[in-house]
């Protein structure tokens, strides 16, 4: 488990080292924060990044990581999946995921979900979505944030 979570932070890491892109253009790495609610019920806190690559006008698709604390358990949890997004507008991209998790205390397991991203200026966007965890038992994440946009 271990492993995971630093190939995850070290993914986000490298995310960061990209450049700026102007608004309305979703190619690119990003990188931010955000706060939701898993089913347990349990607050979360946690960060992600990724890089979008456009593969047809309009179409985006990248790998995303993220981690995240949930505050009932005390456990981090981490995931890695592959985006891919639909830019409906210069500062709207919907987008759907699926993936790879883990959690600190040792399950492990599959997810899939959405959600929709909205630009507020040059480098910076909005962004919620609900996910649907796997292993066993399933539960259901839901979480907005901020996010750079490199």
């Amino acid at each position: 488990m271990k492993p995971l979570i630093k190939t995850i932070l070290l993914s986000s890491a490298l995310a960061l080292a990209a450049t700026t892109a102007p608004a309305g253009e979703w190619e690119g790495a990003y990188a931010g924060v955000f706060v939701g609610h898993i089913s347990f019920p349990s607050v979360i806190a946690g960060t992600q990044a990724g890089y979008a690559f456009e593969v047809t006008d309009g179409i985006y698709l990248g790998p995303e990581v993220d981690a995240f604390y949930i505050t009932s358990t005390g456990e981090l949890a981490g995931s890695a999946t592959a985006r891919m997004g639909v830019e409906l507008s210069d500062d709207l991209l919907v987008y759907g995921r699926g993936g790879v998790f883990a959690f600190s205390g040792g399950s492990t397991g599959w997810l899939a979900g959405g959600g929709a991203a909205v630009t507020v200026n040059d480098s910076l966007s909005l962004f919620a979505g609900a996910d649907r965890y796997d292993c066993g038992c399933v539960f259901n994440v839901l979480r907005a944030g901020i996010q750079m946009n490199f």
